[in-house]
């Protein structure tokens, strides 16, 4: 037989590893693994400044952005939709955050729980350890092994990889920054809003430095040329402006040619149809020329997407993408 003093202490040990082994395995605010490591070997991202010298220097180039991260491989705002969007070479992510009972940021679109994740009630009433409990639930409505991530999650696998637009953050940013400045990631962030110059800053304030900030040209605009000046002539010139086509007439149209004069990109949804004039995703898989063809012929070199590697091979395929 062993010494009972050495019985004692292999015990000890192997209690030790065992706990240790469970903690990293509990559901918890924490992600259970470097989430940095998770991109896969075969990835074409070539890396955020790579991406950002695209942004800056090369209009003809035009960036995708995918609209809730690979949603239609992977759950929507999760991890692995995150993860297979940077392998495919995307370079903007468009993610949904939602606010919790405990004041902490996760990656959701839907206010309440039951369609992209199990378990039921508001998000704002819940606890990050209680939504931790929950599994994603994919396009096909099949419970998987994922769990509801984080904002600092989905920041930290993006890191260094690609440009993150967050949606729904206006309300959210006292908590939004705190992440950001956590996670040294605001040379990262798109945020895209329809609110006017004055505004944008009482909002933002000195995060405008720092972050993309995207205004958004809306039919609504009282003055388009004043409200586009506005953004062109600040501390903020922002290098890209969102615009909403409703229709092939839409008023905002001809402004259009006043962001291109300052060299400043434009940005067109093709998801919803009401955003891109008709010329939707759903048109331009049947006639990509109708949909995206439509999209760049207006002067568009950012459009947000739910077909992301279609769309970069028709964009390869047209010489507007390398």
């Amino acid at each position: 037989m062993f010494p009972l003093k050495f019985s004692l202490q292999a015990l000890f040990v192997l209690v030790l590893l065992v706990l240790f082994g469970c903690k990293k395995n509990e559901v918890s605010g924490q992600p259970d693994a470097p989430v940095e490591n998770l991109t896969s070997v075969g990835s074409t991202n070539k890396g955020i400044q790579w991406i950002l010298d695209k942004y800056r220097n090369d209009n003809m180039h035009v960036m995708v952005a995918a609209h809730r991260g690979n949603w239609k491989n992977a759950p929507e705002n999760s991890l692995s939709a995150i993860r297979q969007c940077i392998d495919s070479g995307v370079e903007i992510l468009e993610l949904d955050i939602r606010l919790t009972r405990d004041e902490q940021l996760v990656l959701m679109h839907d206010k309440v729980l039951g369609r992209t994740a199990t378990g039921s009630g508001e998000i704002k009433y819940q606890s990050l350890s209680a939504l931790k409990q929950q599994y994603l639930i994919g396009r096909d409505g099949k419970v998987t092994g994922e769990r509801i991530p984080t904002l600092e999650e989905g920041l930290l696998l993006a890191k260094g990889k690609v440009l993150i637009m967050l949606d729904k953050s206006e309300y959210l940013m006292p908590w939004i920054e705190k992440v950001l400045e956590k996670t040294g990631m605001k040379q990262q962030i798109l945020l895209l809003e329809f609110n006017d110059y004055e505004t944008t800053v009482n909002t933002y304030g000195s995060l405008l430095d720092s972050v993309i900030y995207v205004p958004g040209v809306h039919q609504s605009n009282n003055n388009m040329a004043a409200y586009i000046s506005s953004f062109q002539h600040s501390n903020y010139n922002p290098s890209c402006f969102a615009f909403w086509i409703k229709k092939e007439d839409s008023p905002v149209l001809p402004y259009i040619a006043q962001v291109q004069q300052t060299g400043d990109r434009i940005w067109i949804n093709t998801v919803d149809a009401d955003q891109c004039a008709g010329h939707t995703d759903l048109v331009s898989l049947k006639a990509p020329d109708s949909g995206w063809g439509w999209a760049i012929g207006k002067g568009g070199n950012i459009i947000l997407t739910d077909e992301a590697d279609k769309l970069m091979s028709y964009l390869r395929s047209i010489n507007r993408r390398n």
